[in-house]
């Protein structure tokens, strides 16, 4: 779930992730720490209505998915799913956890520039993005990542993005952490790091975008209350 690191934002996040998929917990593996069983398949809900469902005869592509946890819930339900992360430690995790589930190949590759993912020559029916873009640094990166998608995937295809800070909720999300038991410098650490590694998105802008790449739908996609990150963020999905 790591990108390039070609910017200051991309090398702390990069480094970040390179940590967490080291961790002995599966959802901090995912930056998911406080989920429960309930969260994650709650999580996996969304995406699955997101998607519009799923079927075995698609392939799909599992993109900057970490250690593949949410390829293998998907592995039984569709027909192959290529899963790559730019970690390297993400992605040597997932080619041992999911190397009992026959139709998922994973490897790195890079969300800025899919140069990997594109010399396959597939067309992807179904795609996931899970809760990246907040880790690029413009609108410029987000462009190159919505074109690269539309590149790969296949006509009539389905996109969910899931996850995507909310430009709207920001300040009273950051407000939100005064309210918090935790100590002063816990909540400034917190603070500093939405502040400063985090990019803020218009969903009016993204939508901009895709329209002009060629994407026929961009729309929201509702997150289950249930999510903490229903209160800050937003999922959108993406018809070709």
């Amino acid at each position: 779930m790591t990108l390039a690191p070609q910017t200051s934002r991309n090398q702390f996040w990069h480094e970040k992730w390179e940590d967490a998929a080291q961790q002995p917990s599966y959802f901090a593996t995912m930056g998911r720490n406080s989920y429960s069983i309930s969260d994650y398949f709650v999580y996996l809900a969304d995406i699955v209505k997101g998607l519009g469902g799923v079927s075995k005869h698609e392939t799909m592509l599992d993109a900057a998915g970490g250690c593949g946890y949410l390829s293998m819930y998907f592995s039984p339900l569709v027909k192959a799913i290529d899963l790559f992360d730019y970690s390297i430690s993400a992605i040597e995790r997932a080619q041992q956890e999911c190397q009992n589930f026959a139709n998922i190949n994973a490897y790195q590759d890079n969300l800025l520039d899919f140069s990997t993912t594109k010399k396959k020559n597939t067309q992807y029916e179904k795609i996931i993005v899970g809760g990246v873009l907040q880790y690029f640094d413009n609108y410029d990166e987000i462009a190159a990542i919505l074109t690269n998608l539309y590149m790969v995937s296949a006509s009539s295809s389905r996109i969910i993005v899931t996850h995507n800070t909310d430009l709207s909720k920001k300040e009273q999300h950051i407000a939100s952490y005064q309210n918090l038991s935790w100590s002063k410098e816990k909540v400034e650490r917190a603070v500093f790091e939405e502040l400063n590694h985090r990019f803020w998105l218009d969903f009016n802008i993204i939508q901009s975008i895709a329209t002009k790449i060629g994407f026929t739908a961009c729309q929201l996609s509702p997150i289950n209350p249930q999510l903490f990150q229903a209160n800050h963020m937003f999922d959108f999905y993406l018809e070709k």
